[in-house]
């Protein structure tokens, strides 16, 4: 799994403002492979890069049409979504993930918002008020300014790596489902094996 996201660029690129999402809608294999990828928004596009199959896509802004964000889902699985309008009428997703808690993907909301605010603004050449590290955005948001300064918040890191360092117990779900079945195997092995001598 790669735990990081690699934005070429250059001086002249001005700022990125990063953003990490969901690889599709936020389900049960998302959380269990911590299955991500990274955005960064620039000046004059959208590049993503996936985690899984290490593919890039770009996306230019002058080509982007309109972008707007939404509660998806049930009464009790919203999560968020931003859909991205480009020429021709396509339409491109992005699931974006609250970076201090992807194991909650209902907690991407005020990210998702902040996502819409920025595309728009930089498509329309106006200057955006937001800190491009996202772990800084929430970090602001939840009050705990202080905390940004106690350790280096690299944008580019995935934030399952945060998270498991955050949460010492923390272990992967896809782990702690096997733990929960291979006892119950081993007995079902067991009984096999005494059916079998008897």
């Amino acid at each position: 799994m790669n735990n990081t996201i690699h934005v070429e660029h250059t001086s002249e690129d001005g700022k990125r403002y990063i953003f990490w999402c969901y690889s599709d809608m936020p389900g049960m294999l998302d959380i269990l492979f911590h299955r991500v990828h990274g955005i960064a928004v620039r000046i004059d596009s959208i590049k993503v890069e996936y985690s899984l199959d290490q593919k890039r896509k770009q996306i230019l802004l002058e080509h982007i049409e309109d972008a707007s964000f939404q509660e998806f889902g049930g009464e009790w699985d919203t999560f968020p979504m931003v859909t991205v309008i480009s020429r021709g009428h396509s339409r491109i997703y992005f699931y974006p993930m609250n970076p201090l808690n992807p194991n909650s993907p209902l907690s991407g909301m005020k990210e998702a918002a902040a996502m819409v605010q920025v595309i728009k603004a930089l498509r329309n050449g106006e200057i955006v008020e937001l800190d491009t590290n996202p772990y800084h955005r929430e970090l602001i948001r939840q009050g705990r300014v202080a905390e940004i300064a106690k350790r280096y918040w690299d944008p580019y890191v995935s934030p399952w790596v945060y998270y498991a360092q955050d949460h010492p117990h923390f272990h992967s779900p896809l782990l702690m489902i096997l733990l929960a079945i291979i006892p119950g195997l081993i007995l079902i092995a067991i009984g096999l094996i005494l059916n079998y001598f008897q």
